[in-house]
Protein backbone atom coordinates (compact mmCIF):
# COMPACT_ATOMS: atom_id res chain seq x y z
CA UNK A 1 0.00 0.00 0.00
CA UNK A 2 1.50 3.01 -1.02
CA UNK A 3 0.16 6.17 1.47
CA UNK A 4 -0.33 9.88 -0.22
CA UNK A 5 -0.08 12.77 2.11
CA UNK A 6 -1.14 15.95 2.24
CA UNK A 7 -1.47 17.54 -1.47
CA UNK A 8 -0.58 16.73 -4.63
CA UNK A 9 0.09 20.08 -6.76
CA UNK A 10 2.09 21.56 -9.44
CA UNK A 11 4.91 22.34 -6.95
CA UNK A 12 5.42 18.62 -5.79
CA UNK A 13 3.59 16.30 -8.50
CA UNK A 14 7.38 15.76 -10.16
CA UNK A 15 8.61 14.36 -6.54
CA UNK A 16 5.61 12.25 -6.46
CA UNK A 17 5.76 10.95 -9.68
CA UNK A 18 9.66 9.66 -8.83
CA UNK A 19 8.52 8.63 -5.45
CA UNK A 20 5.95 6.60 -7.32
CA UNK A 21 8.03 5.06 -9.79
CA UNK A 22 10.45 3.48 -7.46
CA UNK A 23 7.84 1.97 -5.28
CA UNK A 24 5.33 0.78 -8.05
CA UNK A 25 7.74 -1.87 -9.09
CA UNK A 26 7.38 -3.75 -5.60
CA UNK A 27 4.01 -2.83 -5.43
CA UNK A 28 3.20 -4.24 -9.50
CA UNK A 29 5.20 -7.39 -8.27
CA UNK A 30 2.21 -8.11 -5.57
CA UNK A 31 -0.13 -7.89 -8.41
CA UNK A 32 -2.23 -4.87 -8.06
CA UNK A 33 -1.16 -1.32 -6.68
CA UNK A 34 -3.24 -0.12 -3.77
CA UNK A 35 -3.13 3.73 -3.19
CA UNK A 36 -4.18 5.16 0.74
CA UNK A 37 -5.48 9.13 0.27
CA UNK A 38 -6.78 8.82 4.16
CA UNK A 39 -4.34 11.62 4.46
CA UNK A 40 -4.80 13.30 0.99
CA UNK A 41 -6.57 16.75 1.18
CA UNK A 42 -5.84 17.98 -2.32
CA UNK A 43 -5.20 17.01 -6.05
CA UNK A 44 -4.70 19.44 -8.66
CA UNK A 45 -4.82 18.98 -12.27
CA UNK A 46 -0.80 18.14 -11.99
CA UNK A 47 -1.65 15.34 -9.23
CA UNK A 48 -4.30 13.97 -11.39
CA UNK A 49 -2.02 13.59 -14.32
CA UNK A 50 0.48 11.54 -12.13
CA UNK A 51 -2.31 8.98 -11.47
CA UNK A 52 -3.25 8.70 -14.24
CA UNK A 53 0.51 8.35 -15.81
CA UNK A 54 0.52 5.38 -13.07
CA UNK A 55 -2.85 3.77 -14.29
CA UNK A 56 -1.10 3.83 -17.76
CA UNK A 57 1.75 2.60 -16.79
CA UNK A 58 1.49 -0.76 -14.82
CA UNK A 59 0.25 -3.93 -15.94
CA UNK A 60 -2.52 -4.52 -12.46
CA UNK A 61 -4.97 -2.77 -11.44
CA UNK A 62 -4.67 -0.19 -9.61
CA UNK A 63 -7.10 1.32 -6.75
CA UNK A 64 -7.35 4.61 -4.43
CA UNK A 65 -9.02 3.66 -0.80
CA UNK A 66 -10.21 6.34 1.69
CA UNK A 67 -10.96 9.06 -0.66
CA UNK A 68 -12.44 12.18 0.98
CA UNK A 69 -15.61 12.75 -0.52
CA UNK A 70 -13.93 16.02 -2.54
CA UNK A 71 -11.35 14.17 -3.67
CA UNK A 72 -13.93 11.61 -4.75
CA UNK A 73 -15.70 14.27 -6.62
CA UNK A 74 -12.88 15.49 -8.49
CA UNK A 75 -11.76 11.77 -9.94
CA UNK A 76 -15.16 11.39 -10.99
CA UNK A 77 -15.59 14.59 -12.77
CA UNK A 78 -12.38 14.01 -14.49
CA UNK A 79 -13.40 10.14 -15.36
CA UNK A 80 -10.41 8.90 -13.35
CA UNK A 81 -12.89 6.43 -11.36
CA UNK A 82 -13.53 4.77 -15.01
CA UNK A 83 -9.47 3.89 -14.75
CA UNK A 84 -9.04 2.93 -11.50
CA UNK A 85 -11.21 1.37 -8.22
CA UNK A 86 -11.63 4.44 -6.04
CA UNK A 87 -13.36 3.80 -2.51
CA UNK A 88 -14.64 6.93 -0.18
CA UNK A 89 -13.77 7.45 2.86
CA UNK A 90 -16.57 6.27 6.05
Amino acid sequence: MIRLCDRIDSLNADDVKKELQGIVEKEAQAGAIVLDAADLYYISSAGLRVILLLCETVKCPVSMIHVAEEIYDILERTGLTAVLKVERAD
